[in-house]
Protein backbone atom coordinates (compact mmCIF):
# COMPACT_ATOMS: atom_id res chain seq x y z
CA UNK A 1 0.00 0.00 0.00
CA UNK A 2 1.56 3.46 -0.96
CA UNK A 3 1.17 4.93 2.79
CA UNK A 4 2.93 2.27 4.23
CA UNK A 5 6.34 2.62 2.92
CA UNK A 6 6.67 5.93 4.02
CA UNK A 7 4.87 5.55 7.22
CA UNK A 8 6.33 3.16 8.80
CA UNK A 9 10.05 4.18 9.50
CA UNK A 10 8.30 7.26 11.04
CA UNK A 11 6.37 4.99 13.26
CA UNK A 12 9.48 3.06 14.15
CA UNK A 13 11.22 5.94 15.03
CA UNK A 14 9.00 7.11 17.51
CA UNK A 15 7.76 3.72 18.65
CA UNK A 16 11.05 2.43 20.17
CA UNK A 17 9.44 -1.37 20.01
CA UNK A 18 6.26 -1.72 17.78
CA UNK A 19 3.97 -3.05 20.10
CA UNK A 20 2.54 -6.84 20.13
CA UNK A 21 -0.79 -7.15 18.35
CA UNK A 22 -1.04 -10.54 20.29
CA UNK A 23 -2.54 -10.88 23.63
CA UNK A 24 -0.48 -11.94 26.57
CA UNK A 25 -1.47 -15.44 27.97
CA UNK A 26 -3.93 -15.07 31.32
CA UNK A 27 -1.50 -16.43 33.96
CA UNK A 28 -2.03 -19.44 35.08
CA UNK A 29 -2.24 -18.72 38.83
CA UNK A 30 -4.36 -15.99 38.70
CA UNK A 31 -6.62 -16.75 41.57
CA UNK A 32 -9.37 -14.52 43.58
CA UNK A 33 -10.71 -12.07 41.19
CA UNK A 34 -13.38 -13.91 40.00
CA UNK A 35 -15.97 -11.38 41.03
CA UNK A 36 -14.72 -8.61 40.12
CA UNK A 37 -13.65 -10.02 36.36
CA UNK A 38 -17.08 -10.90 36.09
CA UNK A 39 -18.26 -7.86 37.04
CA UNK A 40 -16.69 -5.54 34.83
CA UNK A 41 -16.78 -7.90 32.09
CA UNK A 42 -20.84 -7.62 31.98
CA UNK A 43 -20.04 -4.13 32.46
CA UNK A 44 -18.14 -4.03 29.20
CA UNK A 45 -20.66 -5.59 26.87
CA UNK A 46 -23.44 -3.68 27.82
CA UNK A 47 -24.26 -0.38 25.85
CA UNK A 48 -22.47 2.97 26.19
CA UNK A 49 -20.26 1.35 29.27
CA UNK A 50 -18.18 4.13 31.17
CA UNK A 51 -14.15 2.98 30.59
CA UNK A 52 -12.78 1.37 33.22
CA UNK A 53 -9.56 2.71 35.14
CA UNK A 54 -8.15 -0.03 37.52
CA UNK A 55 -5.80 1.83 39.90
CA UNK A 56 -3.57 0.43 42.68
CA UNK A 57 -0.19 0.17 43.70
CA UNK A 58 2.22 -2.38 42.18
CA UNK A 59 1.74 -5.86 42.27
CA UNK A 60 -1.44 -6.09 43.07
CA UNK A 61 -2.85 -7.50 39.70
CA UNK A 62 -4.29 -4.88 37.61
CA UNK A 63 -2.32 -6.41 34.69
CA UNK A 64 -3.75 -9.54 35.26
CA UNK A 65 -7.05 -8.64 35.77
CA UNK A 66 -6.73 -6.53 32.57
CA UNK A 67 -5.87 -9.77 30.84
CA UNK A 68 -8.45 -12.21 32.60
CA UNK A 69 -10.95 -9.48 31.19
CA UNK A 70 -9.62 -9.72 27.37
CA UNK A 71 -9.44 -13.47 27.51
CA UNK A 72 -13.48 -13.94 29.36
CA UNK A 73 -15.27 -15.90 26.70
CA UNK A 74 -18.34 -13.26 26.57
CA UNK A 75 -15.52 -10.60 25.36
CA UNK A 76 -14.22 -12.75 23.06
CA UNK A 77 -17.78 -13.42 21.48
CA UNK A 78 -18.49 -9.98 21.92
CA UNK A 79 -14.83 -8.69 20.40
CA UNK A 80 -14.00 -11.13 18.37
CA UNK A 81 -10.08 -10.58 17.58
CA UNK A 82 -10.65 -6.18 18.63
CA UNK A 83 -9.04 -7.30 21.74
CA UNK A 84 -6.12 -5.12 22.65
CA UNK A 85 -3.60 -5.19 25.48
CA UNK A 86 -0.99 -2.21 24.70
CA UNK A 87 1.85 -2.26 27.87
CA UNK A 88 2.66 1.27 27.71
CA UNK A 89 6.08 0.71 30.35
CA UNK A 90 6.97 -1.95 27.82
CA UNK A 91 7.02 0.01 24.59
CA UNK A 92 7.82 2.98 26.20
CA UNK A 93 4.70 4.59 25.54
CA UNK A 94 5.88 8.33 27.01
CA UNK A 95 4.10 10.60 25.21
CA UNK A 96 1.03 11.44 23.70
CA UNK A 97 2.24 10.78 19.91
CA UNK A 98 3.85 7.43 20.77
CA UNK A 99 0.63 6.59 22.42
CA UNK A 100 -1.58 7.55 19.23
CA UNK A 101 0.91 5.68 17.18
CA UNK A 102 1.06 2.44 19.06
CA UNK A 103 -2.94 2.49 18.69
CA UNK A 104 -2.53 2.76 15.36
CA UNK A 105 -0.30 0.16 14.89
CA UNK A 106 -2.45 -1.87 16.69
CA UNK A 107 -5.63 -1.27 14.61
CA UNK A 108 -3.42 -2.10 11.68
CA UNK A 109 -3.84 1.66 10.45
CA UNK A 110 -0.91 3.09 8.30
CA UNK A 111 -0.21 6.18 10.88
CA UNK A 112 -0.46 8.98 9.12
CA UNK A 113 -0.51 10.63 4.99
CA UNK A 114 0.34 13.59 3.65
CA UNK A 115 -2.75 14.83 4.49
CA UNK A 116 -3.66 14.27 7.99
CA UNK A 117 -1.68 13.66 10.96
CA UNK A 118 -1.86 10.68 12.97
CA UNK A 119 -4.25 12.03 15.78
CA UNK A 120 -6.32 12.77 12.71
CA UNK A 121 -5.77 9.58 11.25
CA UNK A 122 -7.04 7.73 14.53
CA UNK A 123 -10.18 9.85 15.34
CA UNK A 124 -11.06 9.11 11.47
CA UNK A 125 -10.49 5.20 11.70
CA UNK A 126 -12.48 5.17 15.14
CA UNK A 127 -15.68 6.30 13.84
CA UNK A 128 -15.80 3.32 11.68
CA UNK A 129 -14.63 0.28 13.29
CA UNK A 130 -16.43 -2.70 15.09
CA UNK A 131 -16.82 -3.36 18.87
CA UNK A 132 -13.39 -2.86 20.07
CA UNK A 133 -11.28 -3.25 23.53
CA UNK A 134 -8.22 -1.66 24.33
CA UNK A 135 -6.67 -1.80 27.42
CA UNK A 136 -3.75 0.35 28.23
CA UNK A 137 -1.65 -1.14 30.90
CA UNK A 138 0.16 0.78 32.80
CA UNK A 139 -0.48 4.17 32.02
CA UNK A 140 1.61 5.98 33.96
CA UNK A 141 4.16 5.75 32.05
CA UNK A 142 2.62 8.38 30.01
CA UNK A 143 0.43 10.10 32.31
CA UNK A 144 3.22 11.33 34.48
CA UNK A 145 5.84 12.33 31.83
CA UNK A 146 6.38 15.56 31.94
CA UNK A 147 4.28 18.00 30.44
CA UNK A 148 2.05 15.60 28.47
CA UNK A 149 -1.18 15.28 30.18
CA UNK A 150 -3.30 18.03 27.87
CA UNK A 151 -2.74 15.97 25.10
CA UNK A 152 -3.41 12.71 26.67
CA UNK A 153 -6.49 14.50 28.32
CA UNK A 154 -7.48 14.96 24.58
CA UNK A 155 -6.91 11.98 23.22
CA UNK A 156 -8.75 10.05 25.86
CA UNK A 157 -11.27 12.27 25.65
CA UNK A 158 -11.60 11.20 21.59
CA UNK A 159 -11.21 7.72 22.79
CA UNK A 160 -14.08 7.38 25.35
CA UNK A 161 -16.31 9.37 23.17
CA UNK A 162 -16.22 6.42 20.54
CA UNK A 163 -19.23 4.18 20.47
CA UNK A 164 -17.67 1.09 19.23
CA UNK A 165 -14.69 1.24 21.64
CA UNK A 166 -14.29 0.46 25.24
CA UNK A 167 -11.49 1.57 27.02
CA UNK A 168 -9.58 0.00 29.97
CA UNK A 169 -6.70 2.02 31.60
CA UNK A 170 -4.67 0.23 34.64
CA UNK A 171 -2.26 2.61 36.39
CA UNK A 172 -0.04 2.79 39.68
CA UNK A 173 -1.88 5.84 41.27
CA UNK A 174 -5.10 6.23 43.44
CA UNK A 175 -6.80 8.90 40.71
CA UNK A 176 -7.84 8.10 37.38
CA UNK A 177 -6.21 10.00 34.65
CA UNK A 178 -8.24 13.48 33.08
CA UNK A 179 -10.05 13.31 36.39
CA UNK A 180 -13.15 15.33 36.73
CA UNK A 181 -12.95 15.63 32.24
CA UNK A 182 -13.99 11.73 32.06
CA UNK A 183 -16.75 10.04 33.93
CA UNK A 184 -14.78 6.40 34.43
CA UNK A 185 -15.83 3.07 36.68
CA UNK A 186 -12.70 3.23 38.77
CA UNK A 187 -11.59 -0.03 40.67
CA UNK A 188 -9.19 0.63 43.88
CA UNK A 189 -7.52 -3.19 43.57
CA UNK A 190 -6.94 -4.40 47.56
CA UNK A 191 -4.96 -7.24 48.39
CA UNK A 192 -6.13 -10.32 48.02
CA UNK A 193 -8.07 -12.06 50.80
CA UNK A 194 -6.33 -14.17 53.09
CA UNK A 195 -7.56 -17.62 51.40
CA UNK A 196 -7.31 -16.15 48.03
CA UNK A 197 -3.49 -15.34 48.82
CA UNK A 198 -2.96 -18.86 50.35
CA UNK A 199 -4.79 -20.65 47.13
CA UNK A 200 -1.99 -18.57 45.09
CA UNK A 201 0.61 -19.93 46.77
CA UNK A 202 -0.15 -23.20 46.68
CA UNK A 203 -0.37 -22.82 43.52
CA UNK A 204 2.83 -21.59 42.90
CA UNK A 205 4.20 -23.72 45.06
CA UNK A 206 2.56 -26.66 45.64
CA UNK A 207 5.00 -29.06 47.58
CA UNK A 208 4.63 -26.70 50.43
CA UNK A 209 2.84 -28.40 53.19
CA UNK A 210 0.84 -26.83 56.31
CA UNK A 211 3.17 -26.90 59.25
Amino acid sequence: VAGHSQSVPILIYKVRNLPSRTLDILPSNFRGRDDLVNDLVEHLCRPNPRPISLLGAGGLGKTANALAILHDPRIREFFGLARFLLACDRYSITTAESLVLAILHLLRVAPSTEADSPLDRLTNHLKTIQPTVIALDNFETAWFSPGQQAELTSILTKLTSVKMLRLVVTMRTNNPPAHGEITWTCISLQPLSHAAARELFLSISPQTRDT
